[in-house]
């Protein structure tokens, strides 16, 4: 791939997706989930609430969570979510008020008090257990994992007995896997590395691949107007393709040294490197599915960008 197909193909993407019509029919004619971007506009109210919500996770290293903009797009789907989200939060509201106060009435000092790090780490986990069931099963059912499936249910078993360091080394291999298929290729050598090399080459960033208000800034800086932006911004599928490109840089980036890293790494994990104890927790078990899950719901975005053709 080189860097001139690249942009090339990032051309062909951005041609590809839905822009704003001239009127709107009914509330059905916007796009929910990444595949309705080739078919529906999303206004800019939208995408730049849900990539809000993404650049907050990301700031406390969770990756976007795709699966919600999939399953409120079903039948009832956006009463489950609203009902999930709201659950969630009556969760950690009663935890916080637990953590805050030792029953009956002991107040704890401000320096006890939950972080946000903490917090958030409470509610993706929480998100995903809602609807772990309905995300393992798409899994199986995707084309991409039909031969897979005795390894998924092993590799949910190992997610649901608290099994992490089973679930993180036996996930991984599920991305190589992906990344095959997305360069249409039998090589073993296509992996998440070769995407990440295929754009630094390019000079693209993730910044580049992130829609509304962050495309308004690029555009200012480039002398350019928000409507401009815009009109050829990713809508939906920058924020995902931004999320992959910043997480598939962490996971993915060259581990040199054999040295203690709380981070994510398949090269640290898979060399066996000293890494620290606390890697192996159900955050980072969640933060790898979630990533995996995303990362199959760009399938359509990624065999563009990454078609040889």
């Amino acid at each position: 791939m080189t860097p001139e197909k690249l942009k090339k193909n990032l051309e062909l993407l951005r041609q590809a997706i839905t822009r704003k019509p001239e009127r709107y029919e009914s509330d059905s004619d916007f796009a929910i989930k990444f595949s309705d971007s080739f078919t529906k506009y999303t206004r800019n109210c939208k995408v730049n609430l849900i990539l809000s919500f993404s650049e907050l996770l990301l700031e406390h290293k969770w990756p976007f969570p795709a699966y919600i903009l999939e399953f409120s797009s079903d039948k009832w789907g956006k009463f489950r979510s609203y009902l999930a989200f709201f659950t969630i939060m009556y969760f950690i509201k009663i935890k916080k008020f637990l953590i805050l106060f030792d029953f009956p009435f002991k107040p704890r000092p401000p320096n006890q008090l939950p972080s946000q790090d903490k917090l958030t780490d409470d509610f993706m986990i929480l998100y995903f257990w809602l609807h772990e069931t309905k995300i393992f099963i798409d899994w199986q059912r995707n084309h991409i994992f039909q031969d897979k499936v005795y390894l998924i249910d092993n590799i949910r078993s190992c997610y649901k007995k608290g099994l992490w360091y089973a679930c993180i080394v036996a996930s991984f291999p599920l991305l190589d896997l992906l990344c095959r298929e997305y360069f249409n290729s039998d090589n073993l050598a296509k992996q998440i590395t070769a995407i990440l090399k295929a754009f630094e080459k390019a000079g693209i960033t993730s910044r580049d691949m992130k829609p509304g208000y962050i495309a308004w800034d690029i555009a200012k800086e480039q002398g350019k107007s928000s409507d401009e932006a815009s009109q050829t911004d990713l809508r939906l599928i920058g924020i995902g393709l931004g999320s992959f490109l910043d997480f598939a840089g962490i996971y993915y980036s060259f581990y040199k040294d054999d040295k203690r890293t709380e981070e994510l790494n398949r090269h640290a994990i898979l060399h066996c490197a000293s890494v620290s104890s606390d890697l192996w927790t159900r955050e980072n078990a969640t933060k790898l599915l979630i990533f995996i899950d995303l990362t199959l719901r760009l399938e359509d975005s990624l065999c563009i960008l990454l078609k040889k053709d």
